[in-house]
């Protein structure tokens, strides 16, 4: 399920997807992609960013998302921001999501090049069940502008190289990564963030081989791009 919603030389008044069920997502080939929902908001004017208000991602129900094949990726939820205002994506629940190259619950990418001043927070989700060959994450959040990861539940991640979050704020913004609860399974890494700008207090995280570790966002994706498919 895609949603788009599109200003050129405006603003976006509200955008809101509640409420939604989706499971049974089964995509096949080589390198396909299987999205659960994949929300897209963009305003636009001229060369810049254009204002977008009540940007809203909760209660949302996502499970059964699989590809099959090699080089296969599968993402609960996909929130890609290109526009400035802030966003919550909260109270999803997400599970049973199963790849060969790249498993994520929650992909969060915002894209306020005008100002640097959107706050996305990450509220309240609950992510389990995420498997991959290679790279699995439960939450994958890189923002222009500040990144708030708050009260989530992080359960049951399996993959080569598994970051239960990973967060990178760009420029000049900050990250705070608070009350989570995150629990492996003795060889994963439980935070991945850039250490600069960063708050993190009161998470329970356990059995992690790192359980806080210096990293960039990219290094989880080994400097591969976004594909035009998740956009």
């Amino acid at each position: 399920m895609s949603v788009v919603a599109l200003a050129l030389n405006g603003i976006i008044t509200s955008m809101k997807v509640l409420g939604n069920t989706i499971s049974n997502v089964i995509s096949q080939g080589i390198n396909s992609i299987s999205t659960g929902l994949g929300i897209l908001p963009m305003g636009l004017m001229g060369n810049n960013t254009t204002k977008a208000d009540n940007l809203l991602v909760s209660k949302n129900k996502i499970t059964g998302i699989i590809t099959v094949d090699e080089g296969g990726q599968g993402v609960g939820i996909s929130y890609i921001q290109i526009s400035e205002g802030n966003s919550s994506i909260s109270e999803n629940n997400l599970s049973d999501i199963e790849a060969d190259s790249l498993a994520v619950g929650l992909l969060a990418v915002g894209v306020d090049y005008t100002k640097f001043e959107s706050n996305m927070t990450i509220n309240k989700n609950n992510i389990t069940d995420i498997t991959a060959n290679n790279i699995t994450s439960g939450i994958l959040a890189v923002n222009m502008g500040n990144i708030f990861i708050l009260h989530n539940n992080i359960f049951q991640l399996e993959g080569e190289k598994t970051r239960y979050i990973t967060a990178q704020p760009v420029f000049v913004g900050n990250t705070t990564i608070m009350d989570n609860n995150l629990e492996g399974s003795g060889k994963e890494i439980g935070i991945g963030v850039n250490g600069n700008n960063t708050t993190i207090r009161y998470n329970r995280i356990v059995n992690f081989d790192y359980y806080i570790k210096n990293t960039y966002f990219f290094e989880i994706f080994e400097m591969n791009p976004i594909t035009d498919d998740q956009l």
